[in-house]
């Protein structure tokens, strides 16, 4: 039984072992990629900066361009409305009455 006991603690002893000679291994081969991703974003925080005040200036704009888009979707239901009515009104005038056979 201290065998066993003593078998299966070598083997968790060696397993985390493994664990952590993997763990090193990846965090070296990772290190040289970090290294460069925070040299690249150091490198471009202002042209990152730049692009970011552009989105915010565009979307302040798309918000006005979308505000008169709908001003004006308004205006022409508006005007297709007194369209239609003027049609109405003309073509009521044009209609000869019952009695009227020119």
């Amino acid at each position: 039984m201290e065998y066993t006991l003593g078998v299966l603690a070598f083997g968790a002893v060696f397993f985390l072992l493994q664990i952590l000679m993997d763990f090193n291994k990846k965090k070296e081969e990772i290190r040289p990629q970090m290294a460069d991703a925070l040299r690249f974003r150091n490198e471009h925080a202002e042209e990152i900066q730049k692009v970011d005040h552009l989105i915010e200036t565009m979307e302040k704009e798309d918000a006005e361009f979308q505000k008169q888009l709908d001003e004006l979707e308004t205006k022409e239901e508006e005007l297709k409305a007194k369209i239609a009515s003027a049609d109405e009104a003309g073509s009521e005038e044009r209609r000869p009455k019952l009695g009227d056979r020119g």
